[in-house]
């Protein structure tokens, strides 16, 4: 019987993919419970809700329902209870489900919107991360619409750092800690004051809660710093744990209580993308920290990027191994986000995963010794399998996305390493599902953003798209990419523009002489820092048949005083400030070129892009007008920088539809 056939993927098979999210398994190792995402496009949201699977895989059971974001699901220590963070009742609070039957039940009050939690070892308290919503947000949020129009609307900003994309300006309440009584859900203060105090954890002892913060004389001028301090269950005995500079995070203790392991690196102010994330090790007492991993010339942590499971540039942390001997964490390396461990003590580095996959989170169940990941490759978004005590993979749980993909033509992507001088250019190209010898085919090339993240085995549904219009798509990893050590990733330091055009060019050479693609019909994408190098690709070569440039940055000088973060860019990527390096700057921004450009230009901007504000898009494209190039501008209100990962499903599904568009204008499929 013939097989049936499979038709190419399409802009709303997006819509149908499923993402395993926050992940615990319970103690005895019996079941993992996890978050799993799912995009509605006719309510145009975004969702969550929480299931469960045995921890020898088999069907799913759904434990929570309705149209909320939920997510962190931790068991309580003997696993009777199951916590996790719901936005239901319009507030961001902490929530309680028996897991023997019964319905959710909320702990934390509504004005708290908690961010993080942990239980004590006994399970009779749990430590939140937690910030008060200001008198406005509860109006906000109960909506009463003629008490908020009877008041002032207005920002009083004091601090450097007053907004971040995504979230939105800052409120002046602080995140601190509160330590919440499970059986009556009687709230206390840890801590206090202007500081925002984050990741509470346990000792394992519960006599302390150990918790991170940036208490620096002023902590927007080193934004990047964090140090592990802790506090006593009264809220007294504040210890600061950490004491060399840069950032530490995802910290937890060894079961001695007397170490705590992390992730960090000791670069001080403006060093944040000079120095690779290691594992250290520091005296819980306080005291200098020891590096793990020292030999390691990797970032240990995943910064391989797609726009269906993706990283969240923050992880994952690392897990002591059931025995406590040993430390696992993630590490970035050509393209993957693949598993390694080292002892507690230091020594040689271990790789229990050693295939094409990207690991996205991992754990063990505390009691058990059995364990599970998250991973995924550029077919596969992403599933739960078994782990092994020392991180090995085991049982595929779940199979979240067997019914989206079944019937589609998914493309397995070709890696390509094309040869440069000292070096080669790592990528990847994507063939149509119909591709045939002896004909010509369009290419795309896509850039990504960062500058300091990659590309890799990861489900990228764009370019999968992208392939099944019938272009050949070209993914390359250029100097300032993640994963192939501290030199290639520093090579454009203060230089962007430079070597990384270079490689990307290179590939693009390499992808004409070995692929059957028409000259003629080259396109070119990419955002944020894509967007950049997209924006300078036009301005120096005309090989480009039509390009499409994605929440970009234009002027660099306006982009440090208008992005949440561009002030932090002065020095940590162009070694000074536009004031002090005007012509740097001056030379650096692809504005500066703007006249040089012949390629029409599709501008693509979101209006609360906090990262790349929309000042750096409108300023390329009021300058192409008033020059008369080719230039049209699409801006989607309400979105922020994330909006090919995370924005409203119409958004998303508009967005594909205007690249498949300009590119087609422009002689593409």
């Amino acid at each position: 019987m013939a097989k049936p056939r499979k038709r190419p993927i399409e802009i709303e098979d997006l819509f149908r993919l499923r993402v395993v999210g926050a992940t615990d398994m319970a103690p005895d190792g019996s079941r993992v419970a996890f978050a799993l995402q799912r995009l509605d496009l006719k309510k145009n949201a975004t969702y969550s809700s929480l299931y469960a699977v045995s921890g020898r895989g088999g069907r799913l059971r759904r434990l929570t329902r309705g149209d909320h974001v939920e997510g962190n699901p931790r068991f309580s220590p003997d696993g009777s209870i199951l916590a996790f963070l719901s936005n239901r009742d319009k507030a961001r609070a902490l929530w309680l489900l028996p897991m023997d039957g019964g319905e959710p039940k909320r702990l934390t009050d509504r004005d708290l919107a908690v961010i993080d939690y942990a239980w004590s070892p006994d399970g009779k308290h749990i430590a939140i991360a937690a910030r008060a919503l200001t008198d406005r947000q509860k109006l906000e949020r109960d909506g009463k619409t003629k008490e908020l129009a009877r008041q002032p609307d207005f920002r009083h900003v004091t601090r450097l750092h007053y907004k971040t994309d995504g979230v939105g300006y800052r409120s002046e309440e602080s995140t601190n800690l509160h330590l919440v009584r499970v059986a009556s859900g009687r709230t206390t203060p840890l801590t206090s004051g202007k500081w925002d105090d984050i990741e509470p954890r346990f000792s394992p002892d519960a006599t302390r809660v150990s918790f991170l913060s940036n208490r620096v004389k002023d902590p927007d001028l080193f934004g990047s710093n964090l140090d592990i301090y802790s506090v006593g269950l009264d809220g007294k005995g504040l210890r600061k744990i950490t004491r060399e500079p840069g950032p530490a995070f995802g910290h937890t203790w060894l079961p001695d209580g007397k170490q705590i392991v992390y992730l960090g690196h000791l670069g001080g102010p403006g060093e944040w993308s000079k120095h690779n994330i290691h594992v250290r090790r520091v005296p819980a007492g306080g005291g200098k920290s020891t590096d793990l991993t020292p030999d390691l010339d990797r970032n240990a942590m995943n910064l391989v990027i797609g726009d269906v499971a993706s990283t969240d540039f923050g992880g994952p942390a690392p897990v002591l191994t059931p025995d406590g001997s040993r430390v696992l964490f993630a590490v970035t390396d050509e393209g993957r986000s693949r598993l390694a461990s080292v002892s507690v003590d230091g020594g040689p580095i271990a790789d229990p995963i050693t295939d094409d996959r990207t690991v996205f989170g991992f754990g063990f169940a505390r009691d058990a010794g059995t364990g599970w990941m998250i991973s995924g490759d550029m077919t596969d978004p992403g599933d739960l399998f078994a782990m092994s005590p020392d991180g090995v993979p085991g049982k595929r749980l779940t199979k979240v996305n067997a019914t989206a993909l079944r019937g589609l033509d998914i493309v397995e992507p070709e890696e390509v390493k094309s040869k440069r001088r000292g070096g080669f250019v790592h990528g990847w190209i994507l063939r149509p599902p119909t591709f045939r010898k002896g004909r010509k085919y369009p290419a795309v090339l896509e850039i990504h953003g960062g500058p300091h993240v990659a590309y890799g085995r990861v489900f990228f549904h764009e370019v999968q798209l992208l392939a099944a219009r019938g272009y050949i798509v070209l993914m390359t990893n250029p100097r300032g990419s993640d994963g192939y050590g501290l030199a290639h990733r520093t090579a454009i330091q203060s230089d962007w523009g430079n070597v990384d055009m270079k490689d990307l060019m290179t590939a693009v050479d390499g992808l004409l002489a070995n692929e059957p693609v028409d000259p003629k019909r080259l396109y070119l994408t990419g955002g944020s820092y894509g967007g950049y190098m997209t924006n300078w690709l036009v301005g120096h070569t005309n090989r480009f048949r039509a390009a499409v440039t994605q929440r970009s940055v234009t002027n660099l000088e306006s982009f440090v005083g208008s992005s949440d973060i561009g002030f932090t860019f002065g020095r940590a990527e162009f070694d000074g400030q536009p004031w002090e390096e005007p012509e740097r700057y001056r030379k650096l921004s692809p504005l500066t070129y703007a006249e040089k450009i012949e390629t029409p230009l599709l501008v693509v901007h979101s209006e609360s892009d906090f990262r790349c504000p929309i000042e750096q898009g409108e300023q390329l494209f009021v300058k192409l007008k008033l020059l008369g190039k080719t230039v049209e501008m699409v801006r989607f209100v309400g979105e922020s920088h994330g909006l090919s990962r995370g924005g409203r499903p119409q958004n998303r599904a508009e967005r594909l539809r205007r690249i498949l568009g300009w590119f087609k204008r422009y002689g593409g499929r």
